[in-house]
């Protein structure tokens, strides 16, 4: 009786590797297909895969794109805008802050045949040059500001001769450039009468805005604020 033990564990052995290399087979199967399917479904939420413009480095307002300032990357097509840059951007200016590791877009470059401070006024703005007084803030491109007019000989609309007063003529105006004492700023068209009469009529100041979202309309993004 004792050698029958042995035979009858090595015919169950035998049985036991005999369902479970398929059973191991139709597991591993399963598993391939499930992560197959998983990435198709990766694949579908991403989208395609588009070639993209890359920032090399922080980009201000004004910069003229050299050589080396973009890179080429892929990304998923679920990452990239309508309107990523697929051109070489060289020579073009930049409009807008644009961050290292950001896509270029049309929106945030100025069209190839602007130079100067006409590339950097968004269509349908325009642009104006106001002092900056002794006590101005040191303000840099990109900076959203508001335009006061100060009125030396009155409050307005008290009629008080003796006090004065300040009245605001244009909100979200963008600063372009500083520089030899100016400040060069873009502002809305309806704004563009009340500012320049204020710049005829005596001093004007600038005041930051607390929020940037007139000049996000325009595609600007001023500095410190999140990029999108």
């Amino acid at each position: 009786m004792r050698p029958y033990r042995p035979l009858m564990t090595y015919r169950r052995r035998r049985m036991a590797r005999r369902w479970l290399v398929p059973l191991l087979t139709v597991v591993a199967v399963w598993h391939l297909q499930h992560q197959a399917g998983a990435l198709a479904a990766e694949r579908r939420a991403w989208g395609s895969v588009r070639t993209v413009r890359v920032a090399t480095a922080d980009l201000a307002i004004g910069h003229v794109l050299r050589p080396g300032d973009a890179r080429i990357e892929q990304w998923p097509s679920g990452l990239v805008g309508p309107d990523a840059l697929l051109d070489d951007p060289t020579g073009r200016v930049v409009r807008s802050v644009i961050a290292a590791g950001e896509p270029l877009v049309e929106m945030r470059l100025a069209p190839r045949d602007r130079r100067g401070v006409g590339a950097l006024v968004p269509d349908g703005w325009q642009a104006l040059a106001v002092p900056a007084g002794e006590h101005s803030l040191a303000l840099q491109p990109g900076d959203v500001v508001d335009v006061f007019a100060l009125d030396t000989g009155g409050r307005v609309g008290t009629g008080d001769a003796n006090a004065a007063g300040a009245r605001r003529v244009g909100t979200g105006a963008v600063v372009l450039r500083v520089e030899d004492g100016t400040v060069t700023l873009a502002v809305r068209p309806v704004q563009v009468e009340p500012v320049a009469g204020a710049l005829g009529g005596g001093a004007v100041v600038l005041a930051t805005s607390a929020s940037g979202e007139l000049g996000h309309d325009a595609g600007f993004v001023s500095r410190g604020e999140p990029h999108q």
